[in-house]
């Protein structure tokens, strides 16, 4: 979809029911699917601090430069690395996003999808990471 198609059929619909739900006193939670990227600037125009943005693959550097004082960002651990990558890969990813996201505050961690399929040892290494590294 192109930046203007973007623009007129996904996010003034979306930012109309996200302004009446905050209007309302809901902090609206939006899941991104895809790469999100170039629609950063777009989300960044909201309300600070009222809206969520969970991403499931997007540069969070990024993200974090472009949204950190307008919204909280979550998400894009890959779920790859749960399913299939060693309990090191996981830990560094683990890291590496808390490292980039959570100084400031306006983060709150998680995959960028279902865990269904992942090993136990990965998932044991992420809370363990997050739990202890995460309050540093």
């Amino acid at each position: 979809m192109s930046p203007r198609q973007y623009e007129k059929l996904y996010w003034k619909p979306l930012k109309k029911i996200m302004l009446a739900l905050i209007d309302m006193g809901v902090t609206p939670f939006i899941y991104t699917e895809g790469k999100y990227n170039s629609r950063l600037e777009q989300l960044a125009d909201v309300p600070a601090g009222k809206v969520i943005y969970h991403f499931e693959s997007v540069d969070m550097a990024q993200a974090k430069k472009t949204l950190g004082n307008t919204a909280c960002i979550s998400g894009n651990l890959p779920i790859y690395l749960l399913e299939y990558g060693t309990k090191q890969q996981v830990i560094d990813a683990c890291k590496s996003l808390i490292d980039t996201c959570a100084p400031g505050g306006g983060y709150i961690f998680d995959t960028n999808g279902s865990i269904d399929n992942a090993k136990r040892e990965n998932i044991e290494a992420m809370y363990d990471t997050v739990l202890n590294y995460g309050r540093k």
